[in-house]
């Protein structure tokens, strides 16, 4: 007994150790690797969920929503993309304990710990990790149901039973990337348990049924939570044309499988020797394990369309089986001599010539930090920063740039992807709809994905905008003339016949805020105005001043049209030290050769201004 529990006593501390290596090594390195555009759509998503949209009526959402109620509150919580991925670190340090629990009920607590230290330790594993896409909590849960489907197994208790059914429910709420395990999972609830007669037909049919209802009932909660026709229409029909729209297209899987063989040469020869161990202790729980490489291998071979991401299933199995020859060998230092000093230096010298391979990928680590957007896009953020306010919206194939910039998408255009365009749920007339209901002031389709996949909107975009802005060979589409417009203060102000300032909406973002103001151009200007705002206390002195021409002087006023209203937005800062209370801005033209103003018709200002009050300076 004593032997027993120091056993599990060291287990215990191993596996302590193992999660707190892998956790410490995932924070020191939380924001290095590929930005992905998966992983930019769902950061995205995130903060739209923040903001108040509903998935699934206002986002559309290609996946079950378990994984949008888990970043949905974190993102609300930490306010910061490392809080995300922390989120999704623990799913792994879950998968990782997962896979130590699997191997110790299959061939010992040895083996258990060695899988997972060549899980948490594997490259093709660790960058993965952090990335927030619903892969690796689907992964987790997924590996969880597995594993506390063997407790049961071992233990006959039926706690372990239901527990199990609820992770693969809550791994199929996450995202449909695991059923396959399904299979395995039942063999294992109703195959006869080690040291024991096999149960009646009836009790085997019980539990699996039993299983089945727990998985069904977590899994449908969203088509009660949500409703029927939105998850059915965006997380399942959506999947079935992608897959159609895009099978031709996709790489062949057997090259792709292979390149994750290949990755760690002797990585793979550890698992195919741990293949043979596992065929040798078929009778013992070997079977599992074969049934899991040979799913998962499957899975791989057949899905459509398969892409490097999903190559992530491997890595769990064969980081068990690659275990198995390595534990094999270290239990020779139990085993009297002569096979003791062979076999266990055997044993230490394959595990040190695994850590050495996988080791090798870790170089890159030494690499900087990306960026979410390239430093030829920064001054395209800048911009944005400047002539728009967080309350425009952006249309762009390109999510970092809308959450970076904080200029959010269309909530139903968050998701610009080639699998939406290409199985038609984007065509030309939804996105024009769209678009113009929004009235966004920017298209930015830097990354061709609209180019590539929607050239009709890529050509209808630059024929409605005013102005195409060339930024490192990428086209983007400025200053959208607007049919009709309800700002926040409804003005009348006409400026020589010439142009109305027809409203204007004021945006706090301290210290100070963001202007938008509303014009109606009569006719068009023949000479180039600025605009001149100033914020002026109750004494009438000037504290401070925005001059500006319209989007950083792209826009000047010779080329706003006529007829259409022009939204010019513009940020107005005032010093941090301001005194608080009420302010007034004045609004206006002035010619920067002489300075003239351009006359206000019915002017009370005596000075050809519009004057907005209302402007506070907050304590």
């Amino acid at each position: 007994m004593v032997a027993k529990m120091t056993t599990r006593a060291l287990s215990l501390a191993g596996l302590t150790l193992l999660l707190s290596l892998a956790l410490g090594l995932q924070v020191c390195y939380l924001l290095w690797g590929e930005w992905s555009f998966d992983q930019g759509h769902n950061l995205l998503l995130a903060k739209l969920i923040d903001q108040g949209y509903q998935p699934y009526t206002e986002i559309f959402m290609d996946r079950p929503p378990l994984f949008f109620w888990n970043i949905g509150p974190a993102y609300s919580f930490f306010q910061s993309v490392a809080g995300l991925q922390l989120v999704m670190v623990a799913y792994a340090l879950l998968a990782i304990a997962a896979v130590v629990s699997i191997g110790a009920s299959l061939n010992g607590r040895l083996t258990g710990l060695l899988a997972g230290a060549l899980l948490a330790f594997n490259f093709a594993f660790f960058p993965f990790t952090r990335t927030v896409a619903p892969e690796i909590p689907a992964l987790a849960l997924g590996l969880i149901s597995l594993a506390w489907s063997l407790r049961y197994w071992v233990t006959g208790r039926l706690l372990w039973l239901g527990l199990s059914g609820a992770a693969m429910g809550g791994s199929l709420l996450v995202n449909y990337f695991m059923p396959w395990l399904i299979p395995l999972i039942l063999l294992v609830l109703v195959a006869p348990r080690p040291g024991r007669a096999a149960a009646p037909v009836a009790t085997v049919a019980r539990r699996g049924l039993l299983w089945i209802a727990l998985v069904a009932g977590v899994a449908l909660l969203p088509w009660f939570a949500i409703g029927f026709r939105p998850v059915l229409d965006q997380a399942i029909l959506f999947h079935l044309l992608k897959s159609a729209a895009t099978e031709t297209a996709s790489p062949n899987n057997l090259d792709l499988v292979w390149q994750a063989f290949s990755r760690s040469p002797l990585l793979s020869l550890s698992a195919l020797a741990g293949l043979g161990l596992a065929l040798a202790q078929s009778r013992r729980g070997g079977w599992v394990t074969l049934g899991w490489f040979g799913l998962t291998v499957t899975f791989l071979l057949i899905y459509s369309p398969l892409r490097s991401k999903h190559l992530i299933l491997l890595t769990p199995v064969l980081a068990l089986l690659a275990g198995l020859p390595v534990a094999a060998l270290l239990r020779l230092w139990s085993r009297p001599a002569p096979a003791r000093w062979p076999g266990g230096l055997a044993g230490l010298a394959l595990a040190a010539l695994l850590a050495w391979e996988l080791a090798i990928p870790f170089q890159a680590l030494a690499e900087p930090e990306r960026r979410m957007v390239a430093e030829e896009m920064q001054p395209l953020v800048e911009a944005l920063a400047q002539f728009t306010s967080p309350a425009d919206c952006l249309i762009t194939d390109h999510p970092y740039l809308a959450f970076v910039s904080d200029r959010l998408p269309p909530p139903w255009l968050a998701n610009l992807s080639y699998a939406r365009f290409e199985s038609g749920v984007l065509d030309l007339q939804t996105m024009v709809e769209i678009s113009t209901a929004a009235g966004c002031q920017v298209t930015a389709p830097v990354l061709d994905r609209i180019k590539n996949a929607n050239r009709p909107y890529y050509d209808w975009a630059k024929a409605n905008s005013i102005r195409i802005w060339v930024l490192d060979g990428k086209e983007i589409m400025i200053g959208r003339p607007l049919a009709q417009v309800q700002p926040q203060t409804p003005l009348n102000a006409n400026f020589a016949e010439q142009v109305t300032l027809v409203g204007a909406d004021w945006l706090p973002a301290g210290p100070g805020g963001y202007l938008s103001l509303y014009w109606r151009t009569h006719q068009r200007f023949n000479q180039n105005y600025k605009i001149f705002v100033q914020l002026r206390d109750e004494a009438g002195q000037t504290m401070a001043s925005a001059d500006h021409e319209a989007y950083n002087g792209l826009i000047p006023t010779t080329m706003w049209p006529a007829g259409a209203i022009f939204k010019d937005t513009n940020r107005v800062q005032w010093p941090a030290d301001l005194s608080p209370g009420d302010y007034r801005l004045f609004i206006g033209f002035y010619d920067p050769a002489t300075l003239e103003r351009l006359p206000l018709i019915n002017d009370t200002s005596g000075e050809n201004a519009v004057v907005l009050p209302g402007i506070v300076v907050p304590d």
